[in-house]
């Protein structure tokens, strides 16, 4: 599958009222990333989304809520 767009997150968000949602990045449900401002950057035709400095929170440690997902395709 090819890579999303930010149109294409942005419409996903909005057909989910989600467009003031947290942007949540997560490794295999294992390890989670709340990404901040001081994680976004840009270079030519892409958003960079740099998650080394953020928090690590596992799983177990989520709110109860962040630990139900759907994802928009079946995997």
């Amino acid at each position: 599958m090819d890579e999303i767009t930010i149109a294409q997150l942005w419409e996903f968000a909005r057909a989910h009222h989600l467009e003031n949602a947290s942007i949540r990045v997560c490794d295999g449900m294992a390890c989670s990333f709340y990404v901040n401002m001081l994680a976004v950057g840009r270079a030519p035709m892409e958003v960079v989304l740099d998650i080394s400095a953020c928090k690590l929170v596992e799983f177990d440690d989520l709110q109860k809520s962040s630990q139900r997902v759907i994802f928009a395709l079946s995997r």
